[in-house]
């Protein structure tokens, strides 16, 4: 059959020209004596023309079956190789969640229909995988298009706020999102593929490449699908599927998967041992990273080069400073660090390389490794009668690789509350060659880094094998990550009610950012632009978006910068502003915050009385104060700069014994004044003590009463400090080592921790020990 005239192209890149096959030279160098031969340079020469000529012939196996695609799609006529693939339309062209899973693990024909029950015969069937990693709650559409076995699915995934494949920061993983390809699967089922395939073969992925057009789907949102299969067509004894598609939340596109295709195949095509050279599959050598792509220098020094699963687990948890040791002390101070994945996502076992000057092109190099089991949670999962590992998930591993990397070198131990997540628009081609099954006893990914750049957010691009007994089943190129700002709350919030900490045990903070259901008991003000100063922006301040909080930052608020922070929950004193002042932001401008009081609080059961201790009701009138800071010089707050307190003075006129409900704190500015980058801002403040929630019983006596200076600092001249003034002898009398016996305060002795006069439980000792006479 001639080609015909202005061929329809089906790939947007253009096929590759084919050269004429050339035979490889001589492997053998003619030497005077054959033992004088070098023989590891002929097996290397060898291996190369090997190499070079498979090359060749995949090449020009590629575009002889373009060719033969675009052929096939402009002969309508031509009858496939086993006939009509679908018979009957599916039946139903929605699908819930019940049904999917009924899909994945039952009778074909009770899903899709009586006209499908011959398919539940075969000894296969093409599904969807098994739950946890079915990744779709429902098919709201599926359309059968002209050509034989192609058509289109469209599928939502509700995005909940405690799903197992969230990452730390409450985003969907990396490759969760991509294994909503599985859809296709779904699609082919329901177009009766499954005639021709006949319960014979298995389906592989082969090649798809991705792109992230913005931050993976997270928490409470809606990730909707659309996919298509282009071409469905028997070739050379092999059934392929030619694929597109993506997904989006409402109108915001978030991933595109183009040149998607899979392959179906025999047991006994996958279990034949591959033949073809290593570099047919991997050959970093021969794509080196351009001149011009940045290498920026790490943070800091990795302290070794090999890290096991004990010290992985630890950075799982969030503990990097146990992980990478002593330089990353300050990262214990973080309340949501960046970190790998934990429970079922933990990937990765151990890191037995890293070095920042290795691989190919001494750009840096990671091997990592992870052991497998025939009872791992996925191969129940993933398929059916046909366990392996799912390329989603050493896809997720290769992203912990990378992740892990930037960590290593230091860019995450200032970046509290940071998270991870693809570079947006960047293309990472994946593919598969073969496949981890339980047979296999572990699985290698080695990281070959292509870029490295430090600011404004740090980012890795990288290539990834994965390989199996030596052997490399899939390949990731150009695979990307990078570190942005992230806020906790903007998981946290969603996770359940508002709580608070109760006794001296500590909770994580994640259970104490909760706001589901909150309402505010008292009156709220409304700042300039009429928006609520309620509990919700408090704990912003704290923990949220600076555009959720006060408005700091001007028109990007968001962006990576430092802006000053409240204290986060259990030490958070303040709940919400209850009036504003009118008039300019000068002195005599005013405000009034307000605290409930729980009933029960960690603070009284740590006391060593049943009222509330000095250091809480101090912060309580100096968080108001900070409130009134962050309101009045929002734009300036969020240029970089830190608030400090200075001095002040303070008078105590009350307790607040159990059962105050409210504490309300009235703030004055009583000066302020700018030195050039730095702002002054003095206050008077009184705090009145309620004992209903309303404040309705009024006291005409303050608790507490004072006046406080605070500052608005940038990180610069915080570290030009010098602090109070320090003599000499001040220096050699703290230097002097102690004459005297050393008490453990930690051991809680019975004498200083217990009866009626005791020193406060752990969580309110501010000292370890006493040493000295």
């Amino acid at each position: 059959m001639p080609e015909p005239a202005d061929e329809p192209e089906i790939m947007e890149r253009p096929p590759a020209v084919p050269t004429p096959l050339a035979m490889p030279e001589s492997a053998l160098v003619p030497g005077p004596d054959p033992e004088q031969r070098d023989l590891p340079a002929v097996l290397a020469r060898l291996m190369k023309s090997q190499a070079d000529l498979f090359d060749q012939l995949m090449d020009v196996q590629a575009v002889q079956h373009e060719r033969f695609l675009r052929l096939w799609r402009t002969a309508p006529d031509a009858a496939p190789a086993h006939g009509p693939p679908t018979g009957q339309a599916p039946a139903l062209t929605t699908l819930t969640r019940d049904e999917l899973e009924r899909l994945a693990d039952g009778p074909i024909g009770e899903v899709f229909g009586p006209d499908f029950a011959d398919i539940d015969s075969y000894p296969r069937q093409i599904r969807p995988p098994r739950p946890p990693l079915l990744v779709m709650d429902r098919v709201t559409a599926i359309e059968r298009a002209e050509g034989p076995g192609t058509g289109t699915i469209r599928t939502e995934t509700d995005v909940q706020p405690d799903a197992w494949y969230l990452d730390g920061a409450g985003h969907m993983s990396v490759g969760y999102a991509v294994e909503h390809v599985q859809a296709g699967l779904v699609l082919l089922s329901g177009l009766g593929v499954d005639r021709l395939i006949r319960g014979e073969r298995v389906c592989r992925l082969l090649d798809l490449e991705f792109a992230f057009h913005g931050s993976p789907p997270a928490a409470g949102e809606t990730f909707e699908t659309e996919f298509t299969i282009d071409e469905h067509v028997e070739h050379a004894g092999t059934r392929l599927v030619a694929f597109h598609g993506g997904g989006r939340t409402g109108h915001e596109r978030r991933l595109s998967i183009h040149r998607g295709r899979m392959g179906f195949f025999t047991e006994e095509q996958l279990s034949m041992p591959s033949n073809r050279p290593v570099g047919a599959v991997w050959n970093p050598e021969a794509r080196p990273p351009h001149q011009d792509v940045p290498l920026d220098a790490p943070e800091i020094v990795p302290p070794m080069s090999r890290f096991g699963a004990r010290r992985l687990r630890a950075l799982a948890a969030g503990r990097p400073a146990d992980c990478f040791g002593p330089g990353w002390d300050r990262t214990r101070t973080h309340v949501r660090t960046p970190r790998i994945g934990t429970g079922r996502p933990a990937l990765l076992d151990e890191v037995t390389e890293l070095d920042p000057a290795g691989g190919p092109w001494k750009r840096g190099r990671l091997m990592a490794a992870a052991a497998v089991a025939p009872d791992d949670w996925y191969f129940a999962a993933h398929f059916p009668g046909d366990p392996v590992v799912p390329g989603s998930l050493l896809l997720d591993a290769a992203y912990q690789a990378l992740s892990f990397y930037l960590i290593a070198l230091g860019f995450a131990r200032d970046k509290d509350g940071w998270r991870f997540e693809p570079q947006p628009e960047r293309t990472c081609r994946m593919r598969g060659r073969g496949q981890v099954t339980p047979a296999a006893a572990s699985v290698t990914y080695e990281v070959l880094v292509r870029e490295l750049s430090a600011h404004p957010c740090p980012a890795l691009v990288a290539d990834v094998s994965v390989s199996v007994a030596g052997a490399i089943v899939f390949t990731f190129e150009e695979l990307s990550v990078r570190l942005v700002p992230g806020w906790p709350l903007d998981h946290w919030a969603r996770l359940g009610p508002s709580r608070q900490q109760r006794t001296g045990d500590a909770l994580p903070a994640a259970t104490l950012g909760g706001l589901i259901g909150h309402q505010d008991p008292g009156p709220v003000a409304v700042d300039g632009d009429g928006r609520p100063v309620g509990y919700e922006r408090i704990l912003a301040a704290a923990w949220g978006r600076p555009s959720q909080a006060f408005g700091w930052g001007g028109a990007d608020p968001d962006r990576p910068q430092s802006v000053p922070r409240l204290p986060g929950p259990p030490f958070l004193f303040v709940s919400r502003i209850r009036a504003i002042g009118p008039g300019p932001s000068d002195p005599g401008f005013w405000f009034e915050a307000e605290y409930d009081v729980p009933e029960e609080a960690w603070y009284f059961s740590e006391n060593a009385a049943p009222v509330m201790p000095f250091a809480v009701l101090l912060e309580t009138a100096l968080q108001s104060c900070g409130c009134l800071v962050l309101v009045r010089d929002s734009q300036r707050a969020g240029s970089g700069r830190l608030c400090r307190d200075l001095d002040g003075s303070i008078t105590a006129r009350g307790e607040v014994p159990r059962g105050t409900r409210t504490l309300r704190t009235r703030v004055e500015v009583t000066s302020s004044a700018d030195f050039g980058d730095v702002k002054i801002v003095s206050f008077a403040f009184r705090v009145h003590a309620y004992p209903d929630a309303g404040g309705a019983a009024h006291q005409d006596e303050p608790v507490l009463e004072g006046t406080t200076t605070m500052g608005l600092f940038t990180a610069a001249e915080l570290a030009m400090q010098q602090g109070l003034s320090t003599t000499e002898d001040d220096r050699a009398r703290l230097a002097t080592p102690p004459d005297g016996t050393t008490v453990d305060l930690r051991d809680r002795p019975a004498r200083l921790c217990g009866g009626p006069l005791r020193l406060p439980g752990p969580m309110l000792l501010m000292i370890d020990r006493v040493t000295g006479n």
